[in-house]
């Protein structure tokens, strides 16, 4: 195995396991996402160190990321988690759906760029589900 995607899920004893298509638009109309999405990168941080020391270096996990929690912050945010982590950027890839990166392109470039800035590298979710174009491809800084 050489890489994993960090999918959050929420348990609910009324409701079951949620998917994040439905806790999401809650936790983002509640103000908590961005919580929600500092405790994902830790969390994705610390599991990367731990497969890290066991001897695992080669693996990679992807951590996607929702539009309202791309606004100025998250790179200083996973900075912070990398930090407390005690390793570098190279196990984690940042993934963006296509609709968010249409909602603003202009801002979502410059913060992918942030991230890039970081060595974060950047992937694509889902490209083309939506109406995105691929010269998209070539405007924001995506590796895969």
């Amino acid at each position: 195995m050489v890489g994993a995607e960090a999918l959050v899920r929420w348990q609910r004893p009324e409701l079951g396991l949620l998917t994040p298509a439905r806790f999401s638009p809650m936790a983002e109309e509640m103000g908590s996402i961005g919580a929600i999405g500092e405790w994902f990168f830790g969390r994705a941080c610390r599991d990367t160190t731990t497969w890290r020391d066991a001897g695992h270096t080669r693996m990679r996990m992807a951590v996607n990321v929702t539009a309202s929690q791309f606004e100025p912050g998250p790179p200083t945010m996973l900075h912070q988690a990398l930090f407390d982590a005690g390793h570098d950027v190279s196990p984690l890839v940042v993934e963006v759906t296509d609709s968010m990166l249409m909602d603003d392109a202009g801002t979502a470039r410059a913060l992918m760029l942030e991230f890039k800035a970081l060595g974060v590298p950047l992937s694509s979710d889902d490209f083309g589900t939506g109406c995105s174009s691929l010269g998209y491809l070539k405007y924001f800084p995506i590796e895969s």
